[in-house]
């Protein structure tokens, strides 16, 4: 693992400015999440980046070399998974996904650049299996939620949910574009996510070959095949993608440099399989959100992928190479 250092001694992890671009994104989603659901969000954030900083001190621990403070990549993960939750999720619930995504996501498999799983999607997965009535129940915006204690609160379908049961959702498309519906407190507003994937763009933190493939396979599948029949298929697509957990994994999940194809092409092809088999799990899983179970599956076989696409890419290359003609010198010498 690569670090820099700066004049006065201090060790910067190589990824640093990266994960603080990241977060900086993240923030105008937790803003909106506030907005709808009072402080509970905030708070949700701070526990899931305290329990991620703690895993990271156990670990330098355990392993005996110094903590090194600069090291975020915890606490991104840690705020994308939080991002996934709905606002009245347990606490301990919260911690034990990040402990599952950090510690055994992460950690178990030699930290950053080395482990084959997305540690947000398998903290999720873990999380959503668990506790799935708790997870698939968000609240109704502008639901009041108390820090703590428990409450009773009105929970609301999501559109991903209405789809799933063959109606079409009962949102607008206003409230798709502004968030304004029952949803994970970072994965409502279709209009905060575009501007956060065009910040990233233009900052170079992420990828656009990846997210751009895999939005388009998921709506391509879509259109191909509408799980509602009485509306245009533009419209099901666009509850589809812009609803429930596609863009927002599109943006931050599926950006992640260690679980993410070298090749070129590899990309395109990784971004593709998730699309198309993210839309087989909503389909016909056991749940309607199926964008981390997809990431989890194809990141079991993308090191293969890789190998495969590279060494397709190398043979048409060099058999165009040996198709050219090379030049022969006619001249005669007298």
């Amino acid at each position: 693992m690569r670090t820099k250092t700066n004049r006065n001694q201090i060790i910067v992890h190589e990824d640093y400015s990266k994960n603080i671009e990241i977060i900086v994104a993240m923030l105008p989603l937790l803003a909106m999440a506030i907005f709808l659901y009072g402080p509970r969000p905030a708070l949700m954030v701070c526990i899931s980046t305290v329990t991620a900083l703690i895993c990271d001190k156990i670990v330098s621990m355990l392993r005996g070399y110094t903590y090194n403070k600069t090291d975020n990549g915890s606490v991104v993960i840690a705020i994308m998974l939080t991002m996934l939750l709905p606002a009245t999720l347990d606490y301990y619930i919260i911690i034990i996904g990040v402990v599952i995504a950090v510690l055994l996501g992460k950690h178990a498999f030699g930290g950053t650049g080395n482990y084959p799983f997305n540690p947000t999607a398998l903290g999720y997965s873990v999380v959503l299996v668990g506790w799935t009535e708790k997870m698939l129940s968000p609240p109704l915006p502008f639901t009041e939620i108390p820090l703590f204690g428990e409450f009773l609160y009105s929970a609301g379908f999501s559109p991903t949910k209405s789809l799933s049961l063959g109606g079409l959702p009962n949102v607008d498309v206003t409230s798709v574009v502004l968030g304004d519906y029952a949803g994970a407190i970072g994965c409502t507003s279709a209009l905060i996510l575009l501007s956060c994937f065009a910040f990233l763009l233009i900052r170079k933190r992420i990828s656009f070959l990846v997210p751009a493939s895999f939005l388009l396979s998921a709506t391509l599948f879509v259109l191909a095949f509408p799980r509602v029949q009485e509306v245009s298929r533009l419209e099901v697509a666009g509850y589809e993608i812009f609803s429930g957990t596609i863009l927002f994994s599109a943006v931050f999940i599926l950006s992640d440099a260690t679980t993410l194809p070298k090749n070129k092409y590899s990309k395109i092809v990784y971004g593709l399989a998730i699309g198309v088999t993210t839309m087989l799990f909503r389909y016909f899983g056991a749940f309607e959100i199926g964008v981390c179970f997809s990431i989890l599956s194809i990141n079991s076989i993308f090191g293969y992928l890789d190998r495969l696409v590279a060494k397709i890419s190398t043979k048409l290359t060099s058999k165009k190479i040996k198709q050219k003609k090379p030049l022969i010198n006619n001249k005669t010498e007298i």
